[in-house]
């Protein structure tokens, strides 16, 4: 492999390793909504007191930026398009979980609540809500797929980066493992849909500007001082066979690659991963 090469594959594993931490599970599942606490929220008389924005748009597309006849065949995922009233031309939750990720730092200009909002890996910032929306009829993806759609529609104040846009019609996602309630454990698995028969196995590192902190950095991260991050490892290793399955189900191969990635808590349980897998 040249050195051009090298380090265009190190960067796409990087980008790999940072959709780790993104809120995969918006993809398939809606968020659980507390209606009583909105309701207190909405008819509170504090004008800064606002119900949140809610994630009620779960499609189940795992492959590519925008809706479209093509990713919509599955019959799951068309129940899924039906339910949560999403539309052709759509960016996809995968997209907007992505992008949630990648762009973090930026902010994005909600009209209904008149400010702007920082991202802050968080798909429900993509989301526009009235203060008296209690049954979220009225709520509104701001994001637009491309700058061009965007101008077409004042309602929408986002488009999506070409960062996200390359990153998502590439990498399909096979599995995604949810952060487990004891350890905080999660993982994805990506196929490199311009690779033949590779994947990549995403370990999440530490998240620290979540509810998670105290098991990565407290608990797992404890253990590593100790030679090893004990709670997740065990997660790894009960998940470790459903993925190969996974995969083997996915090819027509006897033989496959499979390339392991994860940054800091991430990177030590690839490792581990491998140590398992030999």
């Amino acid at each position: 492999m040249n050195p051009k090469d090298f380090i265009e594959e190190l960067k796409d594993y990087a980008d790999i390793a940072d959709a780790s931490y993104a809120l995969l599970h918006s993809i398939n599942e809606n968020e659980d909504i507390d209606t009583f606490l909105d309701t207190m929220k909405a008819n509170n008389a504090n004008p800064k007191v606002k119900p949140p924005a809610r994630w009620i748009y779960a499609d189940g597309i795992r492959l590519g930026y925008e809706i479209s006849e093509e990713n919509t065949q599955d019959n799951k995922i068309q129940e899924l398009i039906k339910k949560n009233k999403r539309e052709l031309g759509q960016a996809t939750a995968y997209a907007l979980a992505i992008e949630a990720r990648f762009s973090q730092d930026k902010e994005i200009f909600k009209p209904k609540r008149g400010e702007l909002v920082k991202i802050d890996n968080t798909i429900q910032s993509f989301v526009d809500r009235d203060k008296e929306d209690i049954n979220l009829k009225n709520q509104k993806i701001l994001v637009a797929t491309t700058k061009e759609q965007q101008s077409k529609d004042s309602t929408l104040t986002y488009h999506l980066s070409p960062r996200t846009k390359a990153f998502t019609s590439r990498f399909e996602i096979l599995h995604h493992q949810a952060n487990t309630s004891l350890s905080g454990y999660s993982h994805t698995l990506f196929k490199d849909t311009q690779a033949n028969d590779t994947y990549i196995l995403a370990f999440r590192g530490t998240e620290v500007h979540s509810k998670e902190l105290f098991k990565d950095a407290v608990i797992t991260d404890g253990f590593i001082a100790l030679g090893a991050a004990i709670p997740q490892i065990i997660s790894l290793v009960k998940f470790k066979n459903e993925v190969l399955q996974t995969i083997e189900e996915n090819t027509q191969h006897s033989s496959f690659k499979i390339n392991v990635v994860g940054h800091s808590l991430g990177g030590h349980l690839a490792q581990a991963f491998c140590f398992f897998h030999s």
